[in-house]
């Protein structure tokens, strides 16, 4: 286990071995375990729905994402679980 840089611990595991990761962002950012990609977010015209989408990058095959549907519950926003929907995701 590791600390990157913004203090959130990343346990690289046996993929980590530098096999196809991003050599420039290793030499500038090294143990980094790559970086988090957040998107804009788009809400509904009431602005209780929302979707981002999150992803994170560690170069080559190493990696994943998803579309996250946000829905606003008594003032605090929460993943929304929708029957018969799922999150649209990808793993490298």
């Amino acid at each position: 286990m590791r600390e990157g840089r913004a203090g959130i611990s990343y346990d690289g595991g046996a993929g980590d071995r530098r096999r196809g990761r991003d050599r420039d962002s290793d030499a500038r950012y090294p143990g980094s375990g790559g970086y988090l990609q957040v998107s804009a977010v788009g809400f509904d015209a009431a602005k209780i729905r929302a979707m981002v989408y999150m992803g994170h990058h560690c170069g080559g095959l190493c990696g994943g994402g998803a579309f996250h549907l946000m829905t606003k519950v008594n003032g605090q926003w929460r993943e929304a679980d929708v029957d018969g929907v799922s999150n649209c995701t990808w793993v490298s």
